[in-house]
């Protein structure tokens, strides 16, 4: 069992809040004094560009680490990352909740059973106006506007890349400019194109700043033998299958696979995203309990961030491919 026993905000009305909501033991605004406290697991929910530096000082305390998406805000952050995680006894983990729908793990299972044959196309989209958080209280622009919305890109290319075990290799991007929220500068809408390792296209389009209602992703898998998607406007309204190994389907199977595990209990639900967010944590605090290597290690959280960070760079050079590059080379032995 795990507990939560102190938290951390730069507002200390919040601080305050929660330390008495949940019974905490302490509360703290600075961050260096936080990571004192008494505690094994230190979890990241912070803006972006904080994850590095946040990561690397907990984990130079020989603390855990869950960090929120994205792992990095640049590609220069990568070697800093990794070079923390190799030198703590603390294990980390990217807290990509979307691969722990309960949907993807299926489609994973039906991929390692081959029921698709070799996946060759694969996409996804996210779509979410955060125009609301794009500007604080006094009015003055976020870190948020200034992301470019293909940075973001781990909830959609994360749970594909999981279950066709394969990583990029090149990505190409292109946006549409700053064409709704001008005065803001932020870019509208960024489609990423990626080639993996084993020869699958994938792409990936995203949407922060965009006029539509309500939120959604959306995944498809195309195979040799058959193929997988969500129906719109979003995973949790179950699975449509086509599978060749079935004689004579005149059409699309409607499978009961949403976001949610069904046997993991009602009280699961409570931290949102289905029972994601519950399965996630409970495989970190495996992954510590019996010393193993989390699902979404250093390597893995890589592997879903920097073909955003790639797609940008492409996009901003009018869409020429970029090489993704692979950090494993570090893994010692």
């Amino acid at each position: 069992q795990t507990r939560p026993v102190a938290v951390c905000d730069l507002d200390e009305r919040k601080v305050k809040a929660v330390k008495e909501s949940e019974g905490l033991e302490a509360g703290y605004t600075d961050y260096e004094k936080f990571l004192e406290h008494d505690m094994d697991i230190v979890v990241l929910a912070t803006p972006i560009p904080d994850h590095v530096p946040q990561a690397v000082a907990a984990l130079g305390l020989d603390k855990h680490v869950l960090s929120e998406v994205t792992a990095v805000y640049s590609l220069d952050e990568c070697e800093v990352l990794i070079s923390a995680v190799e030198k703590s006894k603390g294990k980390y983990m990217m807290a990509e909740n979307c691969c722990f729908w309960a949907f993807i793990e299926s489609w994973g299972e039906m991929a390692r059973q081959g029921r698709l044959g070799e996946i060759i196309y694969a996409e996804a989209e996210y779509i979410h106006d955060v125009r609301s958080l794009m500007k604080d209280e006094k009015g003055q622009v976020t870190w948020r506007a200034r992301r470019p919305p293909i940075h973001y890109c781990t909830h959609s290319l994360g749970p594909l890349l999981q279950i066709m075990n394969d990583r990029c290799i090149s990505a190409m991007g292109l946006h549409t400019g700053s064409k709704i929220w001008p005065e803001v500068g932020n870019i509208d809408m960024e489609v990423g194109i990626f080639k993996t390792q084993k020869g699958a296209v994938i792409k990936i389009l995203r949407g922060a700043a965009v006029c539509r209602e309500p939120a959604f992703h959306y995944y498809s898998i195309y195979g040799t033998n058959g193929c997988l998607e969500t129906r719109r406007p979003g995973g949790e309204d179950g699975t449509l299958a086509y599978f060749e190994d079935i004689p004579n389907l005149h059409g699309m199977l409607s499978i009961p696979l949403n976001i949610i595990h069904p046997r993991v209990g009602e009280a699961a639900r409570v931290g949102g995203h289905g029972t994601a967010d519950y399965v996630m944590f409970d495989s970190f605090v495996r992954s510590i309990l019996d010393d193993t290597t989390p699902v979404i290690d250093v390597y893995r959280a890589l592997d879903f961030t920097v073909p955003g960070i790639c797609a940008h760079i492409s996009a901003e050079g009018g869409g020429k491919p970029v090489e993704v590059p692979s950090f494993r080379k570090q893994v010692k032995g």
